[in-house]
Order: structure tokens, then C-alpha cells, then sequence
């Protein structure tokens, strides 16, 4: 069984099953099921000290989506992107290896200030949308015949 400490237990050392070393890169130790149950039992200030890999995941994507929808958060997010947009300039590699870095764009205008695009040569023409067909006629519905009144 796989788990996960809360709270940064490097180690598990238990008489019956001897030492197990949490593996640094994952964060996560490996123990018997029977030592594992023990373990996801224990909790510390009401709060679970090891947990399985759906527990960790439920947990973990619960504080980034509290985090998401910080308002203070997600402001500062942005404004950190927009000082990188706005300070930075282009890398000197991306420069050497970009043709017409630097060059005026031609070809390109925009209606605002009154020139237009040439028009594009060996563009396909339109198609007309075929159209619908008028939905077809029914014959009127017959009109049920009235019941004959029950003998009295």
C-alpha cells in the first residue's frame, strides 16, 4: 500500500514490520496492507497523518482550485504576467533566427485608416448554401365521431 505523510514523516519503523525509508522524490512509502491500514488510521489533531494516492489527489486539486479562485491570488498572477510582458524584451537568439525580425510588415492594412487588403488571387469562389425544402403537406386530420349517448 502506498501513502503519503501529512506531515513530512521521512520514516515508518514498526516492531512487527520492520523500517520503511519514504522515498524522497515522490514523497510517498510503500508498506504492507495490514501496516498500511494501522498507519491511515493515525491522525493527529483531527486531521489524517498519512493518506492514500485518491486522498492525496482529492486534497491536492481542492487547494489549487481555493487557490484559482482567490481574487488576491489570481491578481497578483496577473500582474506578474504583465510586468514580464511589458519589461521584457525579445531573447538575442530569437532575434538571429527569425526572418524579417525587425522588418516593417507589408501586404497587411486595416479599414480604420482607409486601405484595404489586396484582394486574394485564386481564392475559391462562394458556394450558395443549398436551400431547404418546405416542409411536406398532411392531410387534414379527421374529426372523430361523436359517441352515442348511453340508453337510459
Amino acid at each position: 500500500m502506498r501513502l503519503y505523510s501529512r506531515f513530512g514523516a521521512t520514516q515508518v519503523s514498526n516492531e512487527d514490520f520492520g523500517d520503511f525509508d519514504v522515498d524522497p522524490d515522490s514523497g510517498a512509502v510503500e508498506v504492507p496492507p495490514a501496516l498500511g491500514a494501522l498507519l491511515h488510521n493515525q491522525h493527529i489533531n483531527g486531521l489524517r497523518a498519512w493518506e492514500d494516492d485518491a486522498e492525496r489527489t482529492a486534497r491536492l486539486t481542492a487547494e489549487e482550485l481555493a487557490r484559482r479562485k482567490d481574487p488576491a491570488t489570481l491578481l497578483a498572477a496577473v500582474e506578474e504576467l504583465a510586468g514580464r510582458v511589458v519589461g521584457r524584451a525579445p531573447e538575442p537568439e530569437l532575434q538571429a533566427t527569425s526572418p524579417g525580425f525587425g522588418q516593417p510588415v507589408t501586404g497587411i492594412s486595416h479599414p480604420a485608416n482607409g486601405t484595404v487588403s489586396p484582394p486574394v488571387e485564386n481564392a475559391p469562389a462562394a458556394t450558395k448554401a443549398p436551400a431547404k425544402k418546405a416542409p411536406a403537406k398532411r392531410a387534414p386530420a379527421k374529426k372523430a365521431a361523436p359517441k352515442a349517448a348511453a340508453a337510459e
